[in-house]
């Protein structure tokens, strides 16, 4: 799994523990490309947006060394040794078709829409567990325990700093990884939120888009909703190259994340 959010990771990591998956992480596509040099993973879930190397270039240079090491057999008369084809599935915030067929566009084989639903995620596993089967007719199917749960209803109000119904589902009523999300959240949130406080006083459009889509993206997953949407506004302006109101954006945005982080230590 490629994604540099802590949070999401967390979140990940612990969807994958229940179907019944292991998964090493990466931080970025480096890190990615560093692993596969030891580990010929079957699928990566690979998050689009990451410092140093982002998702659509990992792919590519994924692809370009899977097709350079076919050529290499087929050159030495090895071509009934297939290189493997590491499947690759996109998790992105950025949900627009033209987003979805960037990806497959790049070479990534599907995608799956940020927060990553487990009931999505386990169909998604499924299907590939069949095709990555029947591409190594030799080696087992990947074992894959669909979950029964219900789809998650995402918020169309925030009027609250989290939705309790949501982070409940996503944990399967573990209080405990609840509150190790939360504070996960408050711990790993205020160098980003200073970051993107400097992009703002500094007038940059990009910047600011991309340190509120990280922000959004790491508060959504568990469902701090205040947050996401506060950041999710803030980044639309700075994709609009709008950053007329983003001081005010920032302020609420800060007063949102120590709203949270109170809450979370009383819940401590």
């Amino acid at each position: 799994m490629a994604e540099d959010s802590v949070v999401n990771q967390k979140v990940a990591l612990n969807q994958l523990k229940h179907l019944g998956y292991d998964a090493d992480v990466a931080a970025n596509g480096q890190e990615v490309l560093d692993l596969m040099g030891k580990i010929n993973y079957d699928l990566i879930l690979m998050d689009c947006q990451m410092p140093i190397m982002d998702g659509y270039a990992t792919t590519q240079a994924i692809r370009q060394l899977q097709s350079q090491h076919q050529s290499q057999h087929q050159s030495q008369h090895q071509s009934q040794e297939q290189t493997k084809h590491t499947v690759i599935v996109a998790m992105t915030a950025n949900a627009m078709k033209e987003d979805q067929a960037k990806c497959i566009q790049i070479g990534m084989d599907d995608y799956l829409s940020k927060p990553v639903q487990k009931k999505v995620l386990a169909e998604k596993l499924a299907y590939w567990s069949q095709i990555i089967a029947k591409m190594e007719p030799n080696q087992p199917s990947l074992e894959v325990n669909l979950m029964d749960n219900a789809e998650i209803n995402h918020p169309e109000e925030v009027s609250l700093l989290i939705d309790w119904d949501y982070l409940h589902d996503l944990s399967g009523g573990n209080l405990e990884f609840e509150l190790e999300l939360l504070q996960t959240l408050v711990e790993n949130l205020p160098i980003h939120l200073e970051a993107l406080k400097t992009k703002v006083l500094q007038n940059d459009p990009l910047g600011t888009e991309r340190e509120a889509h990280y922000i959004k993206g790491s508060c959504i997953s568990i469902g701090a909703i205040a947050l996401a949407e506060a950041a999710k506004t803030l980044e639309c302006h700075a994709h609009a190259q709008d950053l007329s109101e983003s001081i005010p954006l920032m302020l609420s945005l800060e007063q949102f994340f120590l709203e949270t982080q109170a809450l979370v230590q009383l819940r401590s």
